[in-house]
Order: structure tokens, then C-alpha cells, then sequence
């Protein structure tokens, strides 16, 4: 049991604790090599050794495994790493902030959300900044299950992606979104109002290597009956497009991203038997809401849920 005593010494040591320590602890745990870190700290590796010493004195635990010029984390410091990530991040724009807030007398929000949700949501947060002249956003667009790793270490305020009941994160749900085919327009399939999974089967598809049809079947039971044995798998919509375009196929893409990009060749139609969906959601941090400005925010957003949502 600990007395008042030693947690008053823990809390003295802590507080000497330095984002400094930490971002040397950071950059040792991703390099794996004394040398190799000292040189991009700029510092001899004697003074990072000193600093890692230092960290581990003051934290009361052994962070690295040193054999010879082998280092890995230990279970302790593989324990540490995510919070000190966090703890990092969030002080380094915590500063911005100020200076923002000091110099341009604005506020910033760093958003992380998938490509696809674009054309829904600023068009709602360009309202909300037109209603308060001292907000400004950082965007940052990523799939889904890297958004979830930005969120959790701070690097952006919250995120907009996939619904993941994994993610370990509070989540909001914005709007309901499902898997279409993408076709041009004389396409024989355009004369339905739908298309089947069995009569994809008979055509080349293409979709996407990361997103969509992967971030669709996240959680979906009905996801586990299709099968889609794809001639053509890309990293970017405009390739994917092109394709289709030139007749090679036909795509599997969500619904958001037919929605945003069609040009004046191509159309989608809901994908049937089974209809595949995904709910689109805010990822909110576990630490809560950052600043006021962030608070606000994710107020709004959740506010304006009924209004973006499409349930298809």
C-alpha cells in the first residue's frame, strides 16, 4: 500500500519529467538503435543514453532491453509507448494552439476523416466557421483504421470513418452509408434499378486495395455471404473510374464515393441481395474533448446528424 509519503516523492519526480524525455523516449522506441537516434536528435549517443537513463529513473521502471547494440522496448516501455505518444502530441498542439490563438486569434480543430465523407461534411463545418470567424480546421484524410490510430494518439482531435466496434474509442453515428456498383451509362446493368451480387459475378470488378469493401464488411454479418473475386484492385479513385470508363469493368465502391465523384459517363446502382451497409461515425478520444473549440465542434456535428443522414 502507498503511503502519502512516497506518491508526494512520485509526484515530485514526474514533474521533472520533460517533453524533452519524451521525445527522445519516442524516437529510441521507433529507431531500435542508439546511434541511429542520437544522430537524428542531433545529439552524441552518450547524451541520449544519459536522457534514457534519466527517463527510466524518474518513470521507476527499466523502458529498453540493451544486448550489445540490440534494443528493444520492454514490456514496461511497449506499455508506455502509446501514452507517452499521446501525452506527446497532444502538449505539441496544445502549443500551436496558443500561438495560433496569441498571433491569429484563432482556435484550430484537427479533423481525420475518410475521403469519401468530404462533400457531406465541410460543406456543414465551412457553415460553422462562417458562424464563428475565429475557428480554423485542420484536415487530414486517411482510411478508416489509420484515422483510429491518429485519434487515440492525439495527432488529430477526432475523426470521421467506418463505424469499428474494435477501435476501443467512443463513437457517434452521422449517417448510414452502403456498397454500389459503378458502370457507365450504357451499361446493360443501367436499365435495373438494382444489381445483384450473382449478376456481378459474371463481370470483371474492380474496387479499392484499402476501404470500402473491407471497411464495409467491419461488423456486418451479412458481408460474410459475398464473395467478390476481383479482376482489378486499386489504391485511387480516379484509376478506378478510369477503368470503368474504358469498359474494363464495373466497381464496387461505398455510396459516398459514387455520390462525390461521378463524372458525366458513369452512374452507380445499389448493390442487392444483400444490401451491405456501413454507418458512418464520429471517433471521439477517450481523454475527452481537447479545447472548448473541439467541444463545440463535435456539438455541432452531432447536431447536424438528422440532416446529413441518408439512410439508404
Amino acid at each position: 500500500m502507498k503511503t502519502k509519503e512516497s506518491t508526494g516523492v512520485s509526484k515530485r519526480l514526474l514533474a521533472a519529467l520533460s517533453l524533452r524525455h519524451l521525445h527522445y523516449f519516442l524516437t529510441l522506441a521507433r529507431v531500435l538503435h542508439f546511434r541511429l537516434a542520437a544522430e537524428e536528435l542531433a545529439l552524441t549517443a552518450s547524451a541520449l543514453s544519459t536522457s534514457i537513463r534519466e527517463t527510466e529513473r524518474l518513470i521507476g521502471a527499466q523502458l529498453f532491453i540493451r544486448k550489445g547494440h540490440q534494443v528493444t522496448l520492454s514490456e514496461i516501455g511497449a506499455a508506455i509507448l502509446p501514452i507517452a505518444e499521446h501525452l506527446l502530441n497532444t502538449a505539441g498542439n496544445a502549443m500551436a494552439d496558443m500561438v495560433h490563438i496569441s498571433q491569429e486569434h484563432q482556435q484550430t480543430v484537427r479533423i481525420g476523416l475518410v475521403p469519401s465523407v468530404a462533400h457531406r461534411i465541410l460543406p456543414l463545418l465551412r457553415l460553422l466557421q462562417r458562424q464563428h470567424a475565429d475557428l480554423k480546421f485542420d484536415f487530414v484524410d486517411l482510411p478508416t483504421r489509420a484515422l483510429i490510430n491518429d485519434v487515440r494518439s492525439a495527432r488529430v482531435d477526432f475523426g470521421i470513418g467506418a463505424g469499428d466496434a474494435t477501435a476501443g474509442l467512443p463513437m457517434h453515428r452521422l449517417l448510414v452509408d452502403e456498397l454500389v456498383v459503378v458502370l457507365r451509362k450504357d451499361d446493360p446493368f443501367c436499365s435495373a434499378r438494382s444489381v445483384s451480387w450473382a449478376q456481378l459475378d459474371t463481370r470483371p470488378v474492380a474496387h479499392f486495395l484499402l476501404g470500402s469493401v473491407a471497411d464495409l464488411a467491419l461488423g456486418s454479418p451479412k458481408a460474410q455471404e459475398v464473395i467478390v473475386k476481383a479482376a482489378y484492385r486499386v489504391s485511387f479513385t480516379e484509376t478506378l473510374y478510369s477503368l470503368i470508363s474504358s469498359g474494363f469493368c464495373v466497381g464496387i465502391v461505398p455510396r459516398l464515393t459514387a455520390e462525390g465523384l461521378l463524372g458525366d459517363e458513369l452512374t452507380w446502382r445499389p448493390i442487392v441481395k444483400p444490401r451491405i451497409h456501413r454507418d458512418i461515425v464520429l471517433f471521439e478520444t477517450c481523454h475527452g474533448p481537447r479545447t472548448p473549440a473541439v467541444d463545440s465542434c463535435l456539438a455541432f456535428l452531432k447536431e447536424q446528424a438528422g440532416q446529413i443522414t441518408d439512410s439508404p
